[in-house]
């Protein structure tokens, strides 16, 4: 028996045992490998599965029947925005005070106006930002993610004064705003809901802490003009009208440049069951402030841009969202701290000691992160993915620690919220949630205040309240044989090949000659990756970096910026 023909029928029956399912995927390996010819290189078997893989992803999914536009969010699309000049020239007039928007503000102010934002017309009252603050909801009962509120050290505002807002820096009228309320905001509770913490390490709670204003001042919006940039922001109303009538628009968030894996992952994403076959993807990076060390807007903007003409690719469309990210991630869980305490002492593995006031004042000080690393957290959410949590524990502190961890188990639910709310606005049906999706690390210790699926969690749970259909991200990984492919994929394929290899080497354990003739793709499957960090230093030191891992239309940019 020669050695590539026993490669086959092990292959084969490999698929029966259960190795691989009997997919395209499956056949598509099968079909590749098999090949007498021994002299056959790693690469030209990799650059074969390539060509097989892409011609598989070129394939349409089925034709859906229940492809609608987008409703806005709320049913209808905000426009404060005056047409005329003479209205704008009246508007003006009619103002008492002239106030400079921050960045943060412009972002904030720009979406209001221009619909990103809708159903709000204004910044929120005191009593919508409590109710998004507390609940995740609008008073009427609308879900939405975040407060957006106009943040102030003045105290001269009043109810029923005007107030011209301008862009800082160039003078540009943008908006008026009639005052509604001043009100002192608690937040305490902004930053425990919100952000699952009160520490300053988080850049959401330096935010709120240390840079927004003490009173937060409610108003109606009327908007003058779009806020000058080094790059064009299209409004809802522009976004929609140049997408496709009638077919599943696909949202791709983002706020850093994107790489091959990124491109993969949403070019790929049209494949899902749930996205038309005419489907598009819709890339909209976020273009406002960003974290301190994050790469300047102007630039991500060039690097959108040359990465769009070097692909054009007609199924992708861009377009820049005016947004200031605020690294929230998901939101409060249903169960309170107390009830999660109670179940998780009646849960084997729990057990409590009494403990002096120091031993208790140690205990408190304790972090989260600590806390779940000496437990087991398991996934169980009643109806819509809840979780349960056990953590083998002491007694004293537990109560606090049950407190912060269940705001922060849901805490990047919120973030997914916001942003599926945006983009539905924005015309988008379907929108990929990512892993560890908005996700924000200490800037003491580096170490991630979120758990990496908890959006994902979240948006499947309520994606038909808002609206929005999720389309889950791949995690991909890339591999030297063939390109790049899902993890699990890696993982099934690398397996057959071991237990083909296996099989070979104890039948042909005496015969070395068959032995050398083994094919190479008999190994595992080569993965290959490269961190952020290393990515950095090798752009500054000049290095080369591989194309399997960014475009160099993409690293160009980024040099030149350097």
């Amino acid at each position: 028996m020669k050695t590539c023909g026993l490669v086959a029928v092990l292959a084969g029956a490999s698929v029966v045992e259960g190795f691989l399912p009997a997919t395209s995927n499956s056949l598509a390996l099968r079909q590749s490998q098999p090949s007498c010819v021994s002299g056959k290189s790693k690469a030209a078997v990799g650059r074969q599965a390539r060509a097989q893989q892409q011609q598989q992803y070129m394939v349409a999914a089925p034709a859906k029947e229940d492809t609608v536009a987008a409703v806005p969010h709320g049913g209808t699309l905000v426009d404060l925005n005056l047409k005329s000049d003479e209205e704008k020239k009246a508007a003006i007039a009619a103002c008492d005070i002239e106030i400079y928007l921050n960045p943060r503000q412009l972002c904030d102010a720009e979406l209001i106006c221009n619909g990103g934002f809708s159903p709000l017309t204004g910044f929120m009252t005191e009593e919508e930002y409590m109710s998004v603050v507390e609940k995740n909801r609008l008073p009427n009962g609308l879900l939405f993610g975040l407060p957006v509120v106009y943040d102030t050290d003045r105290e001269d505002l009043k109810p029923g004064m005007k107030i011209l807002l301008k862009q800082e820096g160039n003078d540009l009228p943008i908006a008026t705003m009639e005052v509604g309320e001043v009100f002192t905001p608690n937040k305490p509770l902004e930053t425990l809901k919100c952000y699952g913490t009160s520490k300053l390490e988080h850049p959401g709670v330096q935010m709120v802490a240390m840079e927004k204003g003490k009173f937060y001042v409610s108003g109606k919006l009327t908007g003058l003009n779009r806020p000058v940039r080094d790059f064009f922001c299209k409004t809802p109303a522009e976004t929609r009208e140049d997408l496709p009538k009638g077919v599943d628009v696909v949202a791709f968030q983002c706020r850093n440049p994107i790489h091959r894996a990124h491109y993969e992952l949403f070019t790929r994403a049209l494949d899902a069951e749930n996205v038309g076959s005419d489907g598009v993807v819709m890339v909209h990076p976020t273009c406002g402030p960003t974290q301190a060390d994050d790469i300047p807007g102007d630039v991500r903007y060039r690097t959108y841009e040359v990465l769009k003409e070097e692909t054009a690719n007609p199924r992708v469309r861009w377009a820049y969202l005016p947004y200031s990210m605020h690294m929230a991630g998901p939101r409060e869980v249903s169960q309170s701290a107390h009830s999660i305490k109670k179940m998780m002492m009646s849960m084997r593995g729990i057990h409590t000691v009494a403990m002096n006031e120091e031993e208790r004042e140690r205990e408190n000080k304790r972090t989260t992160k600590a806390a779940i690393e000496e437990g087991i957290m398991e996934r169980k959410r009643a109806g819509a993915l809840s979780r349960m949590i056990v953590l083998k524990t002491n007694g004293a502190g537990l109560e606090k620690n049950c407190r912060e961890i269940a705001v922060k188990m849901t805490m990047r639910v919120m973030l997914a919220m916001q942003h599926m709310m945006i983009r539905k606005n924005f015309g988008c049906t379907h929108f990929i949630i990512g892993r560890d999706m908005a996700g924000s690390k200490s800037s003491v210790t580096g170490d991630d205040f979120y758990g990496a699926y908890e959006a994902q969690e979240f948006a499947a749970a309520n994606s038909e309240e808002l609206g929005v259909k999720c389309v889950p991200s791949l995690n991909l990984v890339y591999t030297e044989e063939e390109g790049y492919v899902t993890a699990d994929v890696a993982e099934e394929k690398s397996l057959v090949r071991q237990a083909t290899l296996c099989c070979t080497l104890f039948i042909f354990k005496n015969d070395s000659d068959e032995r050398n003739k083994m094919p190479s793709w008999l190994c595992f499957l080569t993965k290959k990756s490269l961190s952020g960090t290393k990515f950095r230093q090798m752009l500054r030191g000049g290095e080369d970096i591989p194309e399997w891992f960014a475009f160099k239309s993409v690293v160009d940019v980024l040099r030149a910026a350097n």
